[in-house]
């Protein structure tokens, strides 16, 4: 592995030096520390101003590799993202262009769907009005040759009655079928190295009508999750006071030492 010559080596300290002499003492001790009275209580405090005390000795003793280490990584990205930003500039811009041709491809071919599953509706609805003509036509030459054959019989009472019964009404139309199941493809080649993902996201555009129907439905309520800081900055401005519908103020109790 080869080592960039502009990156300095990070140098840290003695590492077992600091565990012997300020944090292992510390842990042997807090294994015998046990609070039953009050004397172990000053005892505790008086621990807890040790470890506080050691904590602080442990910082000042790794802080300048700390801080040189926080040095090096923020020249780091600094210099990343120099070089960085023009290639991404320049991937957004060819990149919305792309998009947007695709995009426009996918319009052209839906619009066409559209336009073949109308001329196939079309076509199929034509097929059932001349289907229904034929048949209207067949009944009218079957009327006419019953009434040639009454008249040839010399029922010619016979044939008149089959001339001037009303003609029956048509038989109905089909039920519509579905529209005709038309696919076309957008004319966007597969480019190597590049894919197209699209995923379906949301945002609520009316406030008032979303919280109206998660209120509707407590299985929906997992749908707003409360923001919690704001909530918290609230209670500690108005303490006992806090009076929020559906929340509650409480206190956390903690300690603080001073080293």
């Amino acid at each position: 592995m080869t080592t960039n010559p502009n990156v300095t080596p990070l140098e840290l300290p003695d590492r077992r030096a600091i565990s012997a002499e300020l944090v292992a003492p510390i842990v042997a001790k807090a294994r015998e520390l046990v609070v039953t009275s009050a004397e172990d209580s000053e005892r505790a405090g008086e621990f807890l101003v040790w470890v506080a005390s050691n904590r602080k000795l442990v910082i000042e003793k790794t802080d300048p590799s700390v801080k040189a280490a926080h040095a090096a990584h923020k020249a780091a990205l600094a210099l990343q993202k120099e070089m960085t930003a023009p290639l991404d500039s320049a991937r957004r811009v060819v990149q919305n262009n792309l998009i947007q041709w695709q995009t426009e491809q996918e319009r052209i071919a839906r619009a066409e769907q559209l336009r073949l599953q109308a001329e196939a509706q079309a076509k199929h609805e034509a097929e059932q009005l001349a289907a229904r003509e034929r048949a209207r036509r067949e009944e009218e030459d079957r009327r006419l040759a019953e009434a040639a054959a009454l008249e040839l019989a010399g029922e010619d009472e016979a044939a008149a009655a089959v001339i001037d019964a009303p003609e029956p009404e048509p038989a109905p139309l089909l039920p519509a079928p579905p529209p005709p199941i038309v696919y076309v493809e957008a004319q966007t080649p597969k480019l190597a190295g590049v894919s197209t993902s699209k995923r379906w996201k949301a945002r609520v555009v009316d406030l008032s009508a979303f919280l109206t129907w998660v209120a509707a439905k407590e299985e929906r309520f997992r749908l707003v999750e409360p923001v919690g800081k704001y909530l918290d900055a609230l209670a500690r401005m108005q303490e006992d006071a806090f009076n929020v519908p559906g929340c509650e103020a409480y206190q956390e109790t903690g300690l603080s030492v001073r080293g």
